[in-house]
């Protein structure tokens, strides 16, 4: 998703509405005497943000009152940066749908902030490589599509483990599901990266697998995004889940920029099949790995894994 800058035709002290929604507070694009990029948060409400300092880099963040009105405002240092200083803005307001009152919003801001100060604190951004992107693709599409119908946004969130670097992808109530993915133009090979990956003392397991091409008819990592946070903000008691939700997707290594020179790949699935990791699937498990072994990665040829294939809903249903 790219934009343009809402700043290039603004003046110094030129203030425009930001979008039309129907808040009880106005947000506003702004420039300050210096003609530098702002955003702006004005309110009849008095508000303040927790005292807690947000430094954040590049950025500089006031608060104020003036008579009836309170505001909260940032600054872009240099304009050159302005393609992030907007993706943080429409972070921002995004975190103001369905929020009932200011002070709500502005503890979702809080929260945001603290979140791009981490963001941030990165001198420079490295673009997520094809690999990465695939496998966040393929693990949202799997809350998107197959979890989130069966058991709801809130468990289905909650049981993504796989940007927290546990063992496996979801770990459900009654079994564990391990995602992975792989070209359509390649061979068919699950890489399985470390031998506990595809081993549970108690949870049966399952792997997911599914086959990707990349097309500029398909879909991107934003578009899975903005798919989940619709679910999300449909329940107006979900603000903690959606905090809880990016900073996953922090930790899985995906920053909310825009940049025309690092675009998302759009993929397209082309087929999706599950396996049940009994004890005969072949796999390497602690038990059978030397101690002494470590880093250990290899690859399970899927076509000859056809004895193994289980049906999604029997997996939910517990067949």
């Amino acid at each position: 998703m790219n934009y343009s800058n809402p700043w290039s035709e603004m003046g110094s002290l030129e203030k425009r509405s930001f979008d039309e929604l129907d808040r009880k507070f106005a947000c506003y694009w702004v420039t300050n005497e210096a003609g530098k990029y702002g955003f702006l948060i004005e309110s009849t409400e008095n508000f303040e943000l927790p005292e807690k300092n947000i430094n954040l880099k590049g950025i500089h963040v006031t608060t104020g009152s003036n008579g009836n009105t309170s505001n909260f405002a940032m600054f872009l240092e240099e304009s050159e940066d302005w393609q992030i200083f907007l993706a943080l803005c429409h972070d921002l307001s995004k975190a103001s749908e369905n929020q009932e009152n200011v002070t709500n919003f502005i503890l979702a801001v809080q929260s945001r902030l603290t979140r791009w100060q981490k963001i941030l604190q990165l001198s420079r951004k490295r673009p997520m490589s094809r690999e990465m992107q695939m496998g966040l693709f393929t693990e949202l599409a799997c809350i998107k599509d197959i979890v989130e119908p069966r058991i709801g946004i809130k468990q289905a969130l909650n049981s993504w483990v796989g940007p927290e670097f546990d063992k496996q992808d979801f770990l459900l109530d009654n079994f564990i599901l391990e995602i992975k993915s792989f070209r359509t133009s390649k061979s068919p090979i699950a890489n399985i990266s470390s031998a506990g990956q595809l081993y549970s003392e108690k949870e049966p397991i399952y792997l997911v697998c599914y086959a990707l091409t990349s097309s500029d008819n398909g879909k991107s990592i934003l578009d899975l995004i903005n798919h989940i946070e619709k679910l999300i903000n449909a329940d107006l008691n979900q603000s903690t889940l959606l905090e809880s939700f990016h900073l996953k997707l922090d930790s899985y290594g995906y920053t909310p920029v825009f940049k025309d020179d690092e675009p998302l790949l759009n993929f397209l699935i082309d087929n999706i099949n599950s396996y049940h990791v009994s004890d005969d699937f072949p796999k390497l498990t602690p038990q059978v790995v030397a101690s002494e072994i470590s880093n250990l990665k290899y690859g399970i040829e899927l076509t000859k894994c056809s004895d193994f294939l289980v049906e999604i809903d029997d997996i939910f249903l517990g067949k």
